[in-house]
């Protein structure tokens, strides 16, 4: 069985990067983040900022769900 990229926190929900798999998921989360917030810099209008950087930020907060929960450690309650 290969290591999960991501351990069951100690208290509360959720994970945190146990392997150099998911600390990579991680940083492509972060910069995927800082790229979109970096470009609404030059939005004008509303309608931009919830196209170019909501809901792209949404979609990258699912996938690293996703990813975590899917290659990281089951939790005690499951």
């Amino acid at each position: 069985m290969e290591k999960p990229w991501f351990k069951r926190k100690r208290y509360g929900w959720g994970w945190t990067p146990a392997t150099w798999q998911g600390w990579l998921i991680i940083a492509f989360y972060v910069g995927s983040v800082f790229f979109f917030a970096h470009n609404a810099k030059n939005f004008t209008k509303n309608s931009d900022v919830i196209i170019g950087l909501f809901i792209p930020t949404a979609m990258f907060t699912i996938l690293l769900f996703i990813v975590a929960w899917a290659k990281g450690e089951k939790s005690n309650q499951q």
